[in-house]
């Protein structure tokens, strides 16, 4: 599976407020299992499209690319 970063922070709340950056949003959280939800929607993010990911100490959000 190939991703490129969107976004990355040293922790998961940083990440979580670049995420609702990045979407021009309040909405979006990280819940505990790293997936994104919005809780307006109350749906999450497909995994297909994006996903949140620990490396080397950083918080990301990376788009998969197909």
């Amino acid at each position: 599976m190939r991703t490129s970063c969107i976004c990355s922070a040293s922790t998961k709340e940083e990440l979580t407020k670049a995420i609702n950056k990045y979407f021009l949003s309040e909405n979006y959280i990280i819940t505990e299992d790293n997936r994104v939800y919005n809780t307006k929607t109350e749906k999450y993010w497909s995994a297909d499209a994006a996903i949140v990911v620990e490396r080397k100490g950083r918080w990301q959000f990376r788009r998969v690319e197909s």
